[in-house]
């Protein structure tokens, strides 16, 4: 049973994230993604989660994220999440702050 599992495993990480992402987008454009994504889901968690014997939790840990979360990223981002999240840092700007503390009644306008 364990090596059915892991031939089962060995299978699914040759699908290639940006692969699932393409296929994901064009059903999301014709109103099945939910079911595809629960059909992926309902194939690949078993196979994660749920192998025999010794599991080493660090492996299940990657394994779910190539398999399950790295898909769903390149799906939100719509291309390589680790250039999206470079360029959202980048346009990210947070506020300056003087690091005045006002006084309780205190008008507080601007530092």
């Amino acid at each position: 049973m364990a090596t059915n599992d892991e031939e089962k495993l060995r299978k699914l990480q040759e699908n290639n994230s940006s692969t699932l992402a393409q296929r994901w987008s064009t059903l999301s454009k014709v109103e099945c993604l939910r079911a595809a994504l629960f059909q992926y889901w309902a194939v690949h968690v078993p196979c994660i989660y749920t192998l025999a014997g010794d599991v080493d939790s660090a492996q299940q840990d990657a394994t779910a994220r190539d398999l399950l979360f790295s898909p769903m990223e390149w799906l939100i981002c719509n291309d390589d999440p680790k250039t999206t999240f470079t360029e959202l840092k980048q346009l990210d700007d947070p506020p300056k702050l003087c690091g005045r503390v006002f006084k309780v009644g205190e008008p507080t306008y601007s530092c």
